[in-house]
């Protein structure tokens, strides 16, 4: 099941888009464009969408994303994560091209927030976690 693409228009250099599909319980959220500032709101209101229509565990898949200013996309997803805990869920990402990945090693959060390297791993290891 995939729903509609939603995007933020102001600035106009900082545009996301965020294509959510189903698979079983795994939700994913493909983003496209910039994670900023500016587009945080966007993603954590589809975190919200997505536990209020039943998801269990999203990935975030960073794929298409342009931009990413490390602090704040760490900042909404490690907030995800948190509320995805709070109801025994869980929020991995997908980041294939190491944007988030990076960030999180330097940081020392790679024992609190799953990392990627592509999205079918990502979905993989949900679907293989829910099941035990």
């Amino acid at each position: 099941m995939t729903s509609p693409q939603t995007a933020v228009d102001t600035p106009a250099e900082a545009q996301l888009y965020i294509e959510v599909s189903t698979a079983g319980r795994v939700t994913t959220l493909r983003l496209v464009g910039v994670l900023n500032v500016y587009t945080v709101p966007v993603l954590a209101a589809r975190v919200d969408d997505a536990v209020k229509h039943g998801a269990w565990s999203i990935v975030v898949s960073l794929d298409q994303v342009d931009q990413v200013d490390a602090e704040v996309g760490i900042g909404v997803l490690l907030r995800s994560l948190r509320r995805m805990q709070g109801l025994d869920g869980y929020l991995v990402v997908a980041d294939p091209a190491g944007l988030i990945r990076r960030a999180v090693k330097a940081r020392g959060l790679a024992l609190v927030l799953a990392v990627f390297p592509a999205e079918e791993a990502a979905v993989d290891f949900l679907a293989s976690w829910q099941a035990s």
